[in-house]
């Protein structure tokens, strides 16, 4: 009977002892299942976080592909639209120069546009000329306008000085050529009758452009006489260098002309003519 109790007391002890070793192996089990399951949680929600970032990534960057999409868009209609108004404008400018050149030269109208437009570059260079003609013009009426407030006369195109200094003849005439003009030069009956009126209230007498160089007598401009006024008593010859004056106080108008000594201080009248060019 004690033998049978022994083996029973130590049948409850392996036993006893095995449950214990499987509740340890059980809890050792679950804790390291629990381990497990947190260490796939933890990498499940670093692969999330990352995804979420890959995914919030590529949203933005194919947010701003679209947009740089819409805008180069916009921009090229608006380009494409301004080239098209543009040729459209040509058009229409080029429309108008045919017309108008087949208005001034009608000629052309059934000309190619090559004829055409060699008729529009003629009109061009045309009126380039004008313009530039326009301008000098307008210089000249300037200069003009500043010289008649100087006390300059107009007289037939041309405008007149009579001085209030007196000199030789020779600086007379370096004088007159200083202010681009020259010493009167007489050419018809009206511009002398106009002269003998404008010094006829001055005390003294008027270097003009006649003079003689030692073999015959010639104008400062070296344009060949067209008229003689000298007075009656007047006597002319080439013994010595001598130069003409107009006389203030004439007896027998218009022959106020008479020759003196070219050294002698005389007033002096100076002619501005206008250029040629100015003539249209």
């Amino acid at each position: 009977m004690a033998s049978r109790a022994n083996v029973a007391s130590r049948s409850n002890v392996a036993s006893r002892s095995n449950v214990a070793s499987r509740s340890n192996v059980a809890s050792r089990s679950n804790v390291a299942s629990r381990s497990n399951v947190r260490r796939a949680q933890q990498n499940t929600g670093i692969f999330a976080n990352l995804w979420h970032d890959l995914t919030s990534s590529g949203l933005y960057l194919a947010s701003l592909l679209c947009l740089l999409l819409f805008l180069a868009t916009v921009v090229m209609t608006a380009l494409y639209l301004s080239e098209l108004n543009r040729s459209t404008s040509m058009n229409a400018a080029i429309k108008a120069i045919k017309n108008f050149i087949i208005s001034r030269d009608p000629s052309l109208k059934n000309g190619s546009e090559y004829e055409i437009f060699s008729g529009a570059q003629r009109l061009a260079e045309e009126l380039t000329k004008w313009t530039i003609k326009i301008i000098e013009l307008e210089g000249a009426i300037d200069v003009i306008t500043i010289l008649l407030k100087k006390h300059w006369v107009p007289f037939e195109g041309a405008i007149y000085l009579f001085s209030t200094v007196t000199s030789n003849w020779t600086t007379a005439k370096k004088i007159c050529e200083a202010k681009k003009s020259t010493l009167v030069c007489i050419e018809s009956y009206n511009e002398q009758a106009f002269l003998i009126r404008e010094i006829s209230n001055h005390p003294s007498d008027y270097w003009i452009g006649y003079y003689e160089n030692g073999t015959t007598w010639v104008w400062v401009n070296e344009n060949p006489p067209k008229v003689f006024f000298w007075s009656p008593t007047t006597i002319t010859n080439h013994s010595t260098h001598e130069c003409t004056i107009m006389l203030s106080s004439c007896l027998v108008p218009p022959k106020c002309w008479t020759n003196i000594e070219c050294s002698v201080h005389k007033p002096f009248i100076c002619e501005r003519k206008p250029d040629k060019k100015w003539h249209i």
